[in-house]
């Protein structure tokens, strides 16, 4: 049986108006930019520029209150590694044939990633994932009645407030990710503009942990296991302690690089119309999976890989608009992509063997052994404009989104067991929105 330390209300409002606030979290973030651009000859410009950003975070002292399960524990002021970053952006254009019409882009730019209060999260002393914490203990069952009492359930192996012992090492920098672009341009009669680009991504400093206490001697030996669902062979290890010591790093395993070229043309807006089309290519790659970098559950089971779960490989893209008899506006904008990556996973219950960690998730599957199913998507837009006197106007738009009702799957069960593959997720059906904007 699986205990919680989660608090119970007896309100009948949708919150719990009579359960306290167990913590909060206080971030800062400033930012500030400077850009120039120098034209060191007629037919070369450049773009230049730099960016200042703080971050800092922390969470007020707090306790986490006693329950049947767990004393009353009281915890002091929790401060968050703070940053300070300078971040480059550069940018060259040059005229190749003096024209105006043919010209060669290249940039280089660095950009800090977003961590808002991620940072502090991993310290939280009194939560763990969405702010529950369970254990799994055996239980006799008594007095049978299917109803667990205290004096029926075993020990408890353990709590695990992954915050509560959690630092970050002395060395830690702010996760960056580095952009180089190349791309070659040309305008063409009729205000076409065809282009062509490559794209290189490297994101950096991604924050991976260990743990300390857990290593991965403390596990133990394998245990090899059929789970009973999915009927899959898998190794399985037992946590050797419940106490836990997390130190979060900057974690090479964790790099992401993207690699990817593009190609689009632009017709500008004449003759009453305008239209856009593009395709992209491209591939995301890591080193590992990521995760605690002392479990063996992690490191056996393809964690070694190429492909990123955010791995996108083709894209087509098609958008324009038109003006139609009426002076009304028509635009649209439809997309296709391929499916995303899925994760096939298998979890080991105690119907299986009884973990001290409780239930046990492996992937059983390398990354992007299946896919979804690719994505399309159309979106149509038509407005009209009017007049009212010489300031005021307003503008009744009719918006439909999915105009095709496309229904692609866009998530389904990956844990194997008889309920794999179900659907949990498909595109949202078509959506027609009127609106009236007015401006006066």
């Amino acid at each position: 049986m699986n205990t919680y330390l989660v608090q119970v209300t007896e309100s009948n409002t949708t919150y719990g108006a009579d359960i306290d606030e167990l913590f909060r979290y206080h971030a800062d973030e400033h930012g500030l930019f400077i850009q120039d651009r120098w034209t060191p000859i007629r037919k070369l410009v450049l773009n230049l520029g730099l960016r200042y950003e703080t971050s800092a975070s922390y969470q007020p002292a707090t306790c986490r209150p006693e329950t049947v399960f767990a004393p009353q524990q009281c915890y002091d002021k929790v401060t968050a590694p703070s940053f300070k970053d300078l971040s480059p952006r550069f940018n060259l254009v040059y005229d190749l044939t003096g024209d105006g019409r043919t010209a060669i882009k290249f940039a280089a730019n660095r950009y800090t990633q977003p961590i808002n209060i991620s940072m502090i999260e991993r310290l939280n002393p009194v939560a763990v994932g969405n702010n529950v914490t369970s254990d799994q203990r055996s239980w006799n069952d008594a007095n049978h009645d299917l109803i667990p009492q205290l004096n029926e359930i075993g020990p408890t192996p353990g709590y695990v407030f992954v915050g509560a012992n959690g630092r970050y090492a002395d060395d830690l920098q702010r996760p960056s990710a580095n952009e180089y672009t190349i791309e070659v341009q040309r305008e063409l009669p009729q205000n076409i503009v065809v282009s062509g680009g490559y794209s290189y991504r490297q994101t950096r400093g991604n924050i991976g942990e260990t743990d300390t206490i857990q290593t991965l001697e403390s596990w133990g030996a394998p245990i090899t296991v059929t789970e009973v669902t999915s009927k899959e062979v898998v190794q399985v290890w037992r946590r050797g302690t419940s106490s836990t010591a997390r130190l979060f790093f900057n974690s090479p395993e964790s790099n992401l690089n993207y690699s990817g070229g593009d190609v689009s043309i632009n017709k500008r807006m004449s003759n009453k119309w305008a239209l856009l089309a593009g395709a992209s290519w491209g591939k995301t790659t890591t080193p590992t999976r990521g995760g605690v970098r002392s479990d063996p559950h992690i490191l056996n089971y393809y964690d070694t890989e190429t492909l990123a779960t955010t791995d996108r490989p083709w894209s087509y893209r098609l958008s324009g608009s038109y003006e139609m008899p009426y002076r009304v506006m028509a635009s649209g904008t439809w997309q296709y992509q391929a499916g995303a990556p899925e994760e096939t996973t298998v979890v080991v219950t105690n119907q299986t063997i009884s973990l001290p960690q409780g239930n046990q998730t492996l992937r059983v599957r390398p990354v992007g052994d299946t896919r979804l199913p690719n994505v399309a998507g159309l979106d149509l837009s038509f407005r009209r404009a009017f007049r009212l006197g010489k300031t005021a106007s307003f503008s009744p738009r009719l918006d439909i989104f999915n105009a095709t009702n496309e229904s692609t799957v866009t998530a389904r069960v990956t844990q194997l067991g008889p309920s794999f593959g179900y659907l949990s997720g498909i595109q949202r059906g078509r959506l027609i929105k009127i609106g009236l904007n007015m401006e006066f």
